[in-house]
């Protein structure tokens, strides 16, 4: 269930990221000062972020998020997900929801809602061009009777160029790690290093 549900957020339909997301930068320690945004919104998309470290952060995880929402429906969502996309990704982020609105129906029913919740977070590179920010949450699907629900814990990396605001160009979404249940697991933060708690910064 797991593989099927990372499909949501683009894995096996074309979201790549470039070599930049190898990089790894040391986050400045002022970094997560001040107001990171968003400040306004546009059909439905969160918008207005920094032009900081905190910014990139605030934005790709309200990216994330906006990303999983297939509940707003066959026209909305195509359109939120054109509004988060740098120009030079906007066709393939049309592609990408009109995709995952088709599994979603035929996988769970017409109807079928889907929420992204970010629980970590760590900066993989920044620049005032360009940054790559990891995510780490819990994707749930629930089916239209609102009885059935389905989880998926996702490490989701998010590819942002600065245009007057940070955008989307790329992402991945990969499996796991998920937390510890049972006595003698491997736990959680021994896969997570790195990651921070949204405590210290930004939560949209």
């Amino acid at each position: 269930m797991g593989a099927i549900l990372v499909l949501l957020l683009g894995v096996t339909i074309g979201w790549q990221l470039g070599s930049r997301g190898n990089e790894t930068d040391p986050v400045p320690e002022n970094a997560l000062n001040g107001d990171p945004g968003p400040s306004y919104e546009e059909d439905g998309v969160p918008l207005g972020y920094a032009h900081t470290t905190a910014g990139a952060i605030s934005a790709a995880t309200s990216y994330a998020t906006v990303m999983s929402r297939v509940g707003l429906g066959e026209v909305a969502y195509p359109k939120a997900l054109e509004t988060l996309a740098a120009p030079e990704w906007k066709s393939e982020a049309r592609q990408l929801a009109e995709n995952t609105l088709e599994f979603v129906s035929s996988e769970y029913g017409v109807g079928s809602t889907a929420s992204f919740l970010p629980m970590r977070f760590r900066v993989e590179s920044y620049d005032n061009s360009a940054s790559v920010v990891a995510v780490w949450g819990v994707l749930v699907i629930e089916d239209p009777t609102m009885v059935d629900l389905s989880q998926s814990w996702l490490k989701t990396t998010i590819r942002l160029v600065w245009l007057d605001d940070w955008r989307v160009d790329g992402a991945e979404s990969l499996p796991g790690p998920a937390p510890v249940l049972n006595a003698g697991d491997q736990g959680t933060e021994e896969n997570l290093e790195g990651f921070e708690d949204y405590g210290r910064g930004p939560l949209p």
